[in-house]
C-alpha cells in the first residue's frame, strides 16, 4: 500500500518512539497530524 496525500496510515508507537529518539524536538513538545 502506498502512502501519500489523502492516503494516511497509522504508524506503530514503537516506530514513533524511535523517530522521536533520533530526531528530538528542542522543546520536547510533540503534536500529532493536523489537517491543513
Amino acid at each position: 500500500m502506498a502512502i501519500g496525500k489523502g492516503n494516511r496510515v497509522v504508524i506503530p508507537s514503537c516506530v514513533v518512539k524511535k523517530i522521536r529518539e533520533r530526531y528530538p524536538e528542542e522543546n520536547g513538545l510533540y503534536v500529532g497530524f493536523q489537517k491543513p
